[in-house]
């Protein structure tokens, strides 16, 4: 869909509102012909600084959140990271200067799998750093609508793929988890870039068409500075699935 139809179709969803009011902003899904929205906004106004929207049966989510930047130009690229307590995507987004309000609004696109879900549906706030400038979003109530998003586009678990629970209990970040089917040694995994799995925190880890093998060997990868060996375990991870990074 063009971002233009998707605007003007949507009643500008996406425009400015000069008199937002921070304390009546929510999580609210809608629906117009064949395509699902979940934005964060004002009720009964067109005002929506970040939202989501997919056409029914594709797995193309699409990501729309203004941006303040003012000596940005139309077409510009930029790197955007969605983040949670339940781990983090990022993605490249295009951007349309609009005059009306003055802001940059980029639009960008995932696929709205399990990982993506999970951060949405996480408590505590939304982590949107476009570029390095980072802005919080309170995802109170997000989850309570996400089913609408998953229900019309979203990707399901496929009936061989293992959801493994991964848990930082060392004393410091991960930088990347890897698993290789139990004595394979072939490793594959999630690489977090510039973000990390911090000490005490959660994410979960797809293993796909890992069900038919279920024992696994896993590999939590610190930081280069931290001089510290990878930490190693193997685990059936059909009868346990979530898997403990020690000390």
């Amino acid at each position: 869909m063009d971002i233009r139809i998707c605007l003007c179709a949507f009643a500008a969803l996406f425009t400015s509102a000069s008199a937002a009011s921070s304390e009546n902003l929510q999580w609210l899904v809608s629906q117009y012909d064949n395509t699902t929205f979940l934005s964060y906004g004002i009720p009964d106004t067109d005002y929506s600084p970040i939202g989501f929207y997919c056409s029914t049966g594709d797995e193309t989510v699409r990501l729309i959140v203004t941006h303040d930047a003012p000596d940005a130009k139309d077409g510009q690229q930029m790197r955007v990271t969605l983040s949670s307590d339940a781990g983090s995507v990022e993605l490249s987004a295009s951007g349309q200067f609009q005059e009306i309000d003055d802001m940059l609004h980029l639009e960008g696109q995932t696929r709205l799998d399990r990982k993506l879900v999970r951060i949405l549906s996480a408590n505590g706030a939304l982590n949107v750093s476009i570029d390095g400038s980072k802005q919080d979003i309170p995802l109170a109530g997000a989850a309570d609508h996400i089913d609408a998003l998953v229900a019309a586009c979203g990707a399901p678990l496929n009936p061989n793929d293992l959801e493994v629970r991964i848990t930082n209990k060392a004393d410091m970040p991960i930088v990347s988890l890897l698993f290789s089917e139990q004595g394979v040694n072939d490793y594959d995994g999630d690489t977090y870039g510039n973000q990390v799995l911090a000490p005490g925190d959660t994410t979960y880890l797809i293993i796909p068409d890992g069900r038919p093998s279920c024992s696994f060997d896993l590999r939590a990868e610190y930081d280069e500075e931290a001089e510290r060996d990878p930490f190693e375990g193997t685990q059936n991870l059909c009868e346990n699935g979530e898997f403990l990074i020690a000390q």
